[in-house]
């Protein structure tokens, strides 16, 4: 018939497209998707690139394996389900933490006892995070994508930080990894951005844009108790940075070129590099890659046992300025901290957009 259709110069019906692995007909649903629901709209191509690398297995899918019907369960009911695997009792195709999951499910509206931790809703709970992230601001231009990926890589963690291709750097990156590649992100981002699908777009393979200075860092984290960063990858922290015996100026880069240059930069200043790469070969972080060094406070005077004086400051201030670090500072007046609904690390409070007024 179809060879009949053809010589008459008739079209004949279009081939039946095969739905995804585990999905119904239009590509969707529990529990083995391989695509975000229908319902996703613009933002599917970043829920599938999360959930490529979060939770292969669909939306039936715990820290720690599978619970077959997760998804029919209530939110509440799949919450408890999930607590009680061991692990960290993330849930669902986009890992939602369970700490936090309730909370955000109110936030859009939704029922915890009585609606359903369904696809469309573990959609629903993973597109409220990207929205934080900044995705309207991206589109709009407001935000870059190197930008909104390294906030997207903060909540979560088998998306890479930077061209480093490392997990998001915190204090919780030794028990995570990331599962794809930099390039990779950039390319469905571009890809989603312009068209709505994924796309191998291109993008600058510069530094990813900390928003500090004019470095081409990509963290710093100082003992020196004035500096004021960003909290994520550019902050004052006294335990292990600030104390009489390791007080040290911590600064890493996305590529080594980069880092090379800004070991030259200080020396040439009398500056003292001190650990790098050597002996921390099998570090998690970007020492183990190579790509980060410290600054030994020693240098600016006093023993291990002397107290932090305002030299050591004044020498960290002095580090920032020879490599174009500069101080973190958005306007705006603080309006009161909001619970973190961002980034993974625990409970916390953090000042955005929705807290502060220009």
């Amino acid at each position: 018939i179809n060879d009949l259709m053809k010589q008459l110069g008739l079209k004949g019906p279009e081939p039946e497209k095969p739905a995804a692995t585990g999905a119904g007909p239009d590509g969707s649903g529990p529990p083995g998707s391989s695509y975000a629901t229908a319902s996703s709209g613009e933002y599917g191509d970043i829920l599938d690139l999360i959930a490529s690398v979060e939770a292969a297995g669909g939306y039936d899918v715990v820290n720690r394996g599978k619970i077959p019907g997760l998804s029919a369960m209530t939110i509440a009911g799949a919450r408890q389900a999930a607590m009680g695997t061991g692990g960290s009792g993330a849930m669902g195709r986009y890992q939602q933490m369970p700490q936090y999951v309730l909370t955000r499910a109110k936030s859009i509206g939704l029922n915890p006892d009585t609606d359903l931790f369904s696809p469309e809703n573990q959609d629903k709970l993973a597109i409220l995070l990207i929205n934080g992230a900044g995705y309207k601001d991206w589109k709009a231009g407001k935000l870059t994508t190197e930008k909104f990926a390294y906030r997207l890589a903060g909540t979560w963690r088998g998306l890479p930080e930077g061209p480093s291709n490392l997990t998001y750097q915190d204090q919780h990156a030794s028990g995570n990894k990331a599962h794809t590649t930099w390039d990779k992100v950039m390319g469905v981002l571009s890809g989603s951005k312009t068209s709505g699908s994924v796309a191998s777009g291109q993008y600058s393979a510069g530094p990813i844009g900390s928003g500090v200075g004019k470095s081409n860092a990509v963290q710093y984290i100082t003992g020196d108790v004035n500096y004021k960063g960003d909290g994520r990858q550019f902050y004052y922290d006294l335990a292990d940075h600030g104390l009489p015996s390791n007080y040290h100026d911590h600064i890493a880069f996305a590529t080594i070129a980069d880092k090379e240059v800004a070991k030259k930069k200080l020396r040439a200043a009398g500056i003292e590099i001190g650990s790098e790469y050597k002996g921390r070969e099998r570090s998690p972080g970007y020492h183990g890659k190579n790509l980060a060094f410290d600054v030994p406070g020693g240098q600016w005077g006093g023993g291990p046992n002397d107290p932090i004086t305002q030299a050591h400051y004044k020498g960290s201030v002095r580090v920032r300025k020879i490599l174009g670090i500069g101080a973190y500072l958005k306007g705006g007046r603080v309006l009161k901290p909001t619970l973190a609904t961002l980034a993974e690390k625990g409970q916390e409070f953090v000042l955005d957009n929705d807290t502060t007024r220009n």
